[in-house]
């Protein structure tokens, strides 16, 4: 495998959405060669950050909507008393 193959399936090998042969190819190019390995290394410390980013995010947006049905929850029990 060549260097421009190798990066243009980078993040199909971070995500290991590519076939078994591409992966070993792939992954003994890495071994192979230190500026791909890099690039590899510094891409996929990108996508861990990014990820680890987005899943905090996705917390925080489930915590707001648990406290929204909270919220509503008593607004429609003090609806309810007042009936």
């Amino acid at each position: 495998m060549e260097c421009e193959q190798c990066k243009d399936y980078v993040f199909e090998y971070i995500d290991k959405s590519l076939d078994q042969s591409k992966l070993d190819s792939i992954k003994e190019h890495l071994h192979s060669c230190k500026t791909c390995k890099k690039f590899y290394d510094e891409e996929d410390s990108l996508y861990d950050e990014s990820f680890t980013d987005m899943i905090e995010q996705v917390d925080q947006i489930a915590l707001k909507d648990d406290i929204i049905t909270k919220i509503q929850t008593k607004f429609h029990e003090g609806d309810t008393k007042k009936n």
